[in-house]
């Protein structure tokens, strides 16, 4: 199969079967700036360490460059996620640009919907009450057949 960004939002936020499409509310997600915080430490750790090396320690081994730079990269991937809540965002998915609704194959009872052709596309993904009937729904709504 293939796979589909996620729309960033997360949190317990709640959707709405409106009449002009999908009502989604949550709160922005975080990944892109913790990606680029996490990339941003990682190279930073590895050129520190390579300018330390060069500077300071020549019997220095690429390999504990390399390790370092990994710890940095880790390092900055967990920093942003320490308890800091998203901005609230709110989403309007008109019908016509659900292109698929389905199980969740990552959550027990999950469903996601995926969008095209609208900005954010992607995947939202849900834990709706009543999956089967959740999805039928919008699926009948969108015209469309549900998986």
């Amino acid at each position: 199969g293939s796979t589909v960004r996620p729309i960033p939002v997360t949190g317990a936020g709640f959707c709405e079967l409106r009449e002009d499409g999908l009502h989604v509310e949550g709160q922005a997600s975080a990944v892109g700036a913790a990606l680029l915080l996490a990339l941003v430490g990682g190279l930073a750790a590895a050129g520190g360490a390579l300018l330390v090396k060069t500077l300071f320690f020549s019997g220095m081994s690429l390999n504990t460059v390399a390790i370092t730079g990994v710890v940095g990269l880790v390092s900055g991937a967990a920093a942003p996620s320490k308890g800091k809540p998203g901005k609230p965002v709110t989403h309007t998915i008109p019908w016509d640009r659900i292109a698929k609704v389905k199980a969740d194959p990552s959550q027990p009872e999950g469903a996601m919907v995926i969008v095209k052709r609208h900005q954010p596309k992607g995947a939202i993904h849900f834990v709706p009450k009543d999956r089967e009937d959740f999805m039928a729904e919008i699926a009948n709504r969108a015209g469309i057949r549900v998986g």
